[in-house]
């Protein structure tokens, strides 16, 4: 499992570290591989946020689609916050065999 990403030197247009995570509440896993993704939609490049409220609104219908999950307020929260910011409607997706799923938004 990766433990440390590469700095931004050593993969400059890769993964990369670029932030530092800490917790409000509690200790950071130091053993935990976090991923910070902007939402709102005043970053540089209105692309890359777009794609990230998709991805943030994948994940909370995921959750949302799982019955009794420990994170359904936070999924019911994180969606609506991501549709008021502009998140296209997603929706889950087969391949013709059934065997890739995800989420399509498009």
């Amino acid at each position: 499992m990766i433990r440390e990403l590469p700095t931004k030197a050593e993969n400059p247009n890769g993964l990369h570290t670029r932030y530092r995570v800490s917790k409000i509440e509690g200790e950071v896993d130091d053993r935990a591989v976090y991923f910070v993704l902007r939402v709102d939609p005043d970053g540089s490049d209105p692309d890359w946020t777009r794609r990230c409220r998709n991805a943030v609104a994948g994940l909370a219908l995921g959750i949302l689609s799982t019955k009794d999950h420990p994170m359904t307020q936070w999924a019911t929260e994180a969606y609506k916050l991501c549709q008021l910011l502009g998140a296209e409607a997603a929706r889950p997706f087969r391949d013709d065999a059934g065997s890739t799923w995800g989420w399509r938004t498009s």
